[in-house]
């Protein structure tokens, strides 16, 4: 059951709702309050800028009458040292117990350069190597050298040449450069994930590369997957073993269960390209708690 509680209230609007101003430079919005239901009483209008952006409203506080309206000004300051991007404020109303916020939107235009990889995604067979091109392009006339390091979140042993490198960018141009990602014969096959950052005056822009390694390797899946038992019952599972890709030699089961759950074989051989299966028994014991 849902009560809405209804009485006198004010809401708060933003004309025009969203600023694009250039770095170093200012913008201005007006802000719009209405009385609700015969509200009567002054509000206090505050910001909450977590991002840098300096902010004035003219005025901070204002009367309402009851039905009425009233308008304050806001004014938006960008720092000249400050990024391109996108930001929010907040601009909080007050009155009695009675508070209301609202986000705002601000882009910071100025010079800026984008990065992207093509292709972001590339599969290569263990020993195998693999290109991905890196794209810088200049925006609103930036220009200057970036520098583009790359690494990896999960400590993945593909190498990348040359895996710091600087380009000059320059004004509202494109330069390129290319990565080269290699896999060693050891490597196990699986994703590896990659960021390229790109770092020039005081921007700092990124991109991903993904790297799946394939090469020989196993599938293993359990039939039935989900089972209900009831305490004192007993079942069995089918669990089956793939040669993916040539794959052969000795794979080691184990198991991991609240349930009292044991298999026939724990150590499987399996042939390139063949199947191996053995059976998993569990039991719910009568004690056990559901």
């Amino acid at each position: 059951m849902t009560v809405q509680i209804i009485g006198p209230d004010f809401s708060l609007s933003f004309n025009p709702g969203f600023l694009t101003i250039s770095q170093g430079g200012s913008g201005r919005s007006q802000l719009s309050l209405s009385g609700i239901d015969n509200f009567t009483g002054s509000v206090s209008l505050t910001t909450s800028t977590p991002f840098g952006l300096q902010t004035l409203i003219t005025p901070s506080n204002v009367a309402l009458s009851p039905g009425g309206t009233a308008n304050s000004t806001l004014t938006v300051d960008v720092p000249l040292s400050m990024s391109p991007g996108y930001y929010f404020l907040n601009v909080i109303g007050t009155s009695g117990q009675i508070q209301h916020s609202n986000f705002f939107q601000v882009q910071v235009v100025g010079p800026d350069f984008s990065v992207s990889s093509f292709p972001p995604f590339l599969t290569l067979r263990q020993g195998e190597t693999a290109n991905s091109t890196i794209s810088l392009t200049s925006f609103d006339n930036f220009k200057a050298p970036v520098a583009i390091t790359t690494t990896t979140y999960s400590g993945s042993r593909i190498s990348v040449s040359p895996s710091i490198t600087t380009l000059i960018l320059v004004a509202n141009g494109t330069v390129t450069t290319v990565l080269t990602f290699s896999a060693p014969l050891t490597i196990p096959p699986g994703s590896n994930f990659f960021q390229v950052t790109a770092t020039g005056g005081n921007l700092t822009r990124s991109t991903y590369v993904q790297v799946n390694v394939i090469g020989p390797d196993f599938s293993l899946s359990v039939f039935p997957f989900s089972i209900g038992l009831k305490p004192g019952d007993s079942t069995t599972a089918t669990v089956t073993l793939n040669s993916l890709d040539g794959f052969s030699g000795n794979v080691t089961l184990s198991t991991v269960s609240t349930l009292n759950a044991t298999l026939n074989n724990h150590l499987m051989h399996l042939v390139a390209n063949g199947t191996a299966t053995t059976t998993l028994n569990s039991h719910r014991q009568v004690s056990t708690r559901p």
